[in-house]
């Protein structure tokens, strides 16, 4: 991918650089790429995310159930359920990352001992 320097040169570089940002749809940008500037945005806005560890879940949690608990909370920048390689199912623990520590904290005080599908789940910052 060809990038121009917008900061100095002439008229004709400048233009350049126009049409091939105007040119650009939001295909040709990775998903990857897109995941870190919103995560850089995030953080800048609200200061450092606070990463959440959730322990002892069934194995039956889904990512969509856990992503909802902890919405209840406030804003969740990310969940990650941890799922077996071989098996494809929940190994029992996840992580959520909150952009609001205050939220997050909330969250914690909340959900920690919560019993969710008959399981009593621990919560705590993850270190």
């Amino acid at each position: 991918m060809r990038t121009y320097n917008t900061s100095g040169g002439n008229a004709d570089s400048n233009q350049r650089a126009r049409i091939a940002a105007s040119s650009l749809r939001l295909v040709d940008i990775p998903i990857e790429l897109i995941k870190k500037l919103y995560n850089s945005h995030i953080t800048k806005l609200h200061g450092k995310l606070m990463k959440i560890l959730i322990r002892n879940l069934a194995r039956t949690t889904t990512e969509t159930e856990l992503l909802t608990l902890f919405q209840a909370h406030g804003a969740v920048q990310s969940c990650n359920l941890v799922l077996d390689k071989d098996t494809g199912l929940s190994k029992g623990f996840g992580f959520v990352e909150m952009p609001k520590p205050g939220e997050a904290k909330a969250a914690i005080t909340s959900l920690n001992g919560l019993a969710i599908a008959g399981f009593k789940i621990r919560v705590k910052k993850s270190e």
